[in-house]
């Protein structure tokens, strides 16, 4: 039990919201015949969340010919969110819908990574390792994970897109799969 002390030094530390976070948009719920259904009740969310902190889904699909040039050519994920606003990555998955033929990696290794600006910006995501994901000859899917401890100057983060890029040796050769990327990100206000 913590003393009176120590509940009066928590209280003078919780953190208290500079304003609400909006939601401009519409929620729909599924039906009551969906509801009697073995699947998952699921909202729908259009609109615009808006304020600090909201999470938010983005869906990317990546053509064959765009993995294959993923070194040269990043994949743009998300726009910039505007001045004084930074991207913060969550998390996500990374699916492969295989076609017929199998893509292989670059003989220096061609692992994926989320960056902000271009392929030369700050990782935003840890390395998507590609050994044993993007040779298979079937459909397959692994994660995406947060960078960790991602310290960067402010301007390498703020009002900066992200792009999903091949930060590994060369491109990704052959192959015809589509690759499908889809990332929880918020958007947080710097504040100065």
């Amino acid at each position: 039990m913590p003393s009176t002390k120590a509940l009066e030094v928590y209280v003078a530390q919780t953190y208290a919201p500079k304003a609400s976070p909006t939601f401009t948009g519409t929620v729909t719920l599924p039906s009551a015949t969906q509801l009697s259904s073995p699947a998952l009740m699921t909202p729908v969310i259009s609109g615009s969340p808006s304020g600090d902190g909201i999470a938010q889904y983005v869906e990317v699909t990546v053509t064959a010919a765009q993995t294959k040039a993923l070194r040269a050519t990043p994949k743009a994920v998300l726009a910039a969110p505007g001045a004084g606003k930074v991207i913060q990555v969550l998390g996500g998955t990374l699916l492969l819908d295989y076609g017929t033929t199998q893509f292989a990696e670059d003989a220096g290794g061609s692992n994926l990574g989320l960056r902000y600006t271009d392929g030369s910006g700050v990782k935003a995501s840890d390395d998507i390792e590609m050994t044993g994901f993007i040779t298979q000859a079937g459909d397959y899917a692994t994660s995406v994970t947060p960078k960790t401890d991602a310290i960067v100057a402010k301007a390498g983060v703020e009002n900066q897109g992200l792009v999903l890029h091949n930060v590994g040796a060369g491109e990704i050769v052959t192959g015809d799969s589509v690759l499908k990327l889809k990332v929880v990100y918020t958007v947080w206000s710097t504040g100065f």
